[in-house]
C-alpha cells in the first residue's frame, strides 16, 4: 500500500495544474507488530516517511501543496503508540482519533474536505465495516484501498452466525445470491466472491473502476487476502498496476527465498540447481498474467466489434481493471489488433507507443 501512497500523491500534486491538497486516511492504523520501540517498520511510520519524501520532491518542483494525514485506531495501547509516532516524526499535518472507525466516518469525510484529492486505506480485522455507512467517505474525490480478508470471509461465507456482519460488509443483503450467479456464469468461487464485492463497492462509492490484487500466504500457494482498489480515472488504474507489478515480483522473491530456507533446514543442503528451484508461485504468476492478458484482448476485440472508433484511453479503461495487466500489455494487444487488420490508427511512425488520445478505428465494426 505504501508504495502506492507515494506514487498517487506525486501524480496528483506534481503537475502545475494538479491538485493543491492531498489527504491520506488510515482507518485502522495500529501500529501493529513493531520490531522496535521506534516503530519505524509500522504502516504509520512508513506512510509518514512516504509523505515526507513526496513533500521534498514537491519542494524541488517549486510546488506548494498541503499534505495531511488522519489515523484512526480503536485499541488504547496501539493508539498511545500512534500518538508517540505523530508527536516525534510527523512531517505533515496529522490528526489521530481513538475509537471505532465506523463512528468517525463523518469526521474522516470532513478531514478530507471538498478541495483535496484523497487516498483512504481501510484495513479492518475480518469484515468489521459497513459499506453503506462508508458512502460519504467513499464518494469523496479520490481513491480507496480496502483489505479484503479473503481467507476469513471465504471460510465463513455460509455461516449463519456471520451473515449479519457480512451483510454490512457487502453493503446489504443479496450478495450471496450475486456470488452464486457469478459462479453459474463460469467464474471460480474466489473470483465470484471478489467480483460481487467489487460490484458493490463500485455502486455504493459511485466509482467507474474497481479492481484488486492478490496477496498469498508466505508459505502456501493459497490466497491470504486481496487489496481491492477503487478509482475514478484510468490513470489511477495505471498507477496501481505499475505498483502491483513491482509488488508481486517482491512477494514471489520473498516467498522463493523462504522456500529455499525451509528446504535447506529440512535437507541440510542449499540451492544446488539454480534454475530448478523456481517456486510454483512464479509459474502460477506467469500463468495468471497470460490469462488476464488474453481476457484484455477479448475485451478490446468486443470494443472493436461494437464501436466504429475510440481513443486508446478507452482500451486502458477496459483492460487495466484486470489484475496483472499493464499499459505495455495493452499496447501489445492493440498492435496485434492492427497487425491482424482488426483495427487501424493514425500514429506517427516515429513514436514507439500510442498516446491516450490517439484514436483507434475499427475494421470489424458493421
Amino acid at each position: 500500500m505504501n508504495l502506492y501512497l507515494e506514487k498517487v500523491a506525486l501524480i496528483t500534486l506534481s503537475s502545475q495544474r494538479g491538485w493543491k491538497e492531498f489527504a491520506y486516511v488510515d482507518a485502522f492504523s495500529g501500529p501493529w507488530r513493531a520490531s522496535s520501540e521506534r516503530f519505524e517498520d509500522t504502516s504509520v511510520s512508513i506512510a509518514l516517511t512516504q509523505l515526507a519524501r513526496v513533500q521534498r520532491k514537491l519542494q524541488e518542483l517549486n510546488r506548494t501543496c498541503e499534505l495531511r494525514a488522519l489515523f484512526v485506531e480503536k485499541d488504547a495501547t496501539a493508539f498511545r503508540n500512534l500518538q508517540r509516532i505523530l508527536l516525534t516524526e510527523s512531517p505533515v499535518r496529522a490528526q489521530s482519533l481513538n475509537g471505532d472507525f465506523m463512528n468517525y466516518v463523518g469526521e474522516a469525510a470532513a478531514f478530507i474536505g471538498d478541495n483535496a484529492f484523497s487516498l483512504t486505506f481501510i484495513d479492518p480485522t475480518g469484515w468489521s465495516i459497513d459499506l453503506q455507512a462508508l458512502a460519504p467517505l467513499l464518494r469523496k474525490r479520490g481513491e480507496v484501498l480496502v483489505n479484503f480478508m479473503y481467507n476469513d470471509i471465504n471460510r465463513h461465507l455460509e455461516n449463519p452466525l456471520a451473515q449479519a456482519g457480512l451483510d454490512a460488509f457487502f453493503g446489504g443483503p443479496g450478495w450471496l445470491n450475486e456470488i452464486w450467479a457469478l459462479i453459474d456464469q463460469g467464474r471460480t468461487r474466489e473470483d465470484a466472491l471478489l467480483g460481487a464485492y467489487a460490484n458493490r463497492l463500485k455502486a455504493i462509492g459511485r466509482f467507474p473502476f474497481v479492481t484488486y490484487t492478490r496477496i498469498k500466504w508466505p508459505d502456501q500457494e493459497r490466497t491470504y487476502f486481496y487489496l481491492v482498489y477503487a478509482t475514478r480515472h484510468w490513470r489511477g488504474l495505471d498507477a496501481f498496476r505499475d505498483v502491483e507489478e513491482r509488488a508481486v515480483d517482491i512477494q514471489e522473491q520473498v516467498r522463493l527465498e523462504a522456500w529455499l530456507k525451509r528446504r535447506e533446514t529440512r535437507t541440510g543442503s542449499g540451492d544446488l540447481f539454480g534454475a530448478e528451484t523456481e517456486s510454483s508461485g512464479l509459474a502460477d504468476l506467469r500463468s495468471r498474467s497470460r490469462i488476464m492478458i488474453e481476457e484484455a484482448s477479448r475485451r478490446i476485440v468486443r470494443m472493436l466489434e461494437t464501436s466504429a472508433s475510440f481513443p486508446v484511453s478507452s482500451a486502458y479503461e477496459q483492460a487495466l481493471e484486470l489484475p496483472l495487466v499493464t499499459v505495455t500489455d495493452v499496447h501489445d494487444v492493440l498492435k496485434q489488433a492492427v497487425m491482424r487488420k482488426q483495427a487501424a490508427w493514425a500514429i506517427d511512425p516515429g513514436r514507439r507507443k500510442p498516446k491516450p488520445t490517439d484514436m483507434l478505428r475499427s475494421l470489424m465494426f458493421r
